[in-house]
């Protein structure tokens, strides 16, 4: 590798993992690693590739004079903005990082982990997921696309998360500049951090993970939730390349008595 490579993700879409999995590269490689964060940001005469960029949520706009740079590769981390709406919910409801417990103004001062658990039913906590953390990840990828950063590729992550034979990763390291010998150690660090190397492995898999399964949606939406995320976000869908038109709401059964049951 003599260039920049960028890996974008977004919340809930895979962003543990390849943090992980490129750290682990960086570190093999004896390559600098910037985990972008703004405020943050290493000034352009500091810049010298070869340099892994690892980032979530846009924030690459901080180094814009890479913008059109040949030596800047991307890949892009995208999911199915249903399911993550349905990991955000299961994972704001008891995840211990530090925002989830700030008392916020707009919710009255009171935190996003107690607002989401005083909704009694699974159906609510997914509503208000919708109109919050997880509309926030899914404008973020939409806005992407329309971020005019050349040399950037998507990845899907339920792609990924089925990529036992490492053919997409292997692809996509190659895009972002990495060669011979590095290939297999990109291999390996990802292997080691996916679900399928860690149970292979016989390894545990972290808290972290509820479930990294692909179309949760199709057994959790039915007809009136999935009404509730079109309303939304129109167009998002087809935009990120997971449907052509709103037929899938059609498919769906037209209640799942158990996103009303109370808890």
């Amino acid at each position: 590798m003599e260039g920049f490579a960028a890996i974008v993700t977004h919340h809930k879409t895979g962003t543990v993992w390849m943090q992980q999995t490129f750290r682990q590269i960086a570190a093999k490689l004896r390559v600098r690693f910037i985990h972008v964060h703004k405020g943050d940001v290493v000034p352009p005469d500091e810049l010298v590739a070869p340099i892994i960029f690892f980032e979530r949520g846009g924030k690459l706009r901080e180094y814009r004079h890479l913008r059109g740079d040949p030596r800047l590769k991307i890949i892009h981390l995208i999911r199915d903005p249903r399911d993550v709406v349905i990991s955000s919910m299961h994972y704001h409801c008891t995840s211990q990082e530090d925002w989830l417990h700030r008392p916020s103004e707009r919710l009255g001062g009171r935190t996003y982990q107690a607002e989401i658990n005083a909704l009694r039913t699974s159906r609510a906590r997914y509503v208000f997921e919708m109109d919050n953390r997880a509309a926030t990840t899914i404008r973020t990828m939409l806005r992407w696309l329309d971020g005019g950063w050349s040399n950037s590729i998507e990845c899907k992550y339920e792609d990924l998360i089925g990529d036992v034979e490492m053919i997409l990763f292997t692809e996509a390291v190659t895009h972002l500049g990495f060669f011979g010998q590095e290939l297999e150690i990109c291999r390996k660090a990802f292997w080691k951090h996916s679900l399928f190397g860690r149970r292979a492995d016989g390894k545990a898999l972290k808290g972290h993970i509820r479930s990294g399964a692909a179309r949760q949606w199709a057994n959790i939406f039915d007809k009136p939730l999935a009404e509730e995320f079109a309303r939304r976000f129109d167009g998002a869908l087809t935009r990120l390349g997971y449907e052509t038109d709103n037929s899938w709401i059609e498919a769906l059964p037209d209640l799942r008595p158990e996103l009303d049951v109370l808890q």
